[in-house]
């Protein structure tokens, strides 16, 4: 069975359901990171990924701004811990994202008991 990628948009970035257990949310330049719609794109990923377990791609660009709460909060908590969200790699430009999502990943915000994620935080530049 192929399946073919399908792509679901929210106000900050496009999310492409690349296999049955693989999504990659890729966030548009320019945009701002707030609580708002960063809770935008998660209720959408959950809605396309349903309960099944899956691993994400976020592909974040150079030219990005965000609200310091935003980076604060973990997104991603709710779905560890029903073990949905299995791993997670961001791959992201901009400096100041760079470092707040490795220091994010190195305090342990970024895991909880239950959880099977993996974090990797690739600082390559994307072309």
């Amino acid at each position: 069975m192929t399946i073919e990628p399908t792509e679901h948009h929210a106000s900050i970035a496009t999310l492409i359901v690349v296999d049955a257990n693989l999504l990659e949310i890729h966030y548009h330049a320019g945009v701002q990171f707030t609580l708002a719609n960063v809770a935008e794109v998660q209720l959408l990923r959950r809605r396309v990924m349903g309960t099944r377990p899956y691993a994400t791609l976020t592909i974040i660009p150079e030219d990005v701004d965000y609200r310091m709460e935003t980076m604060q909060q973990d997104q991603g908590r709710a779905d560890r811990t029903e073990s949905q969200l299995l791993a997670s790699a961001v791959v992201c430009k901009a400096s100041m994202m760079r470092v707040s999502a490795l220091r994010a990943a190195m305090s342990g915000t970024s895991s909880g008991p239950k959880t099977k994620c993996i974090m990797r935080l690739l600082a390559a530049s994307v072309t």
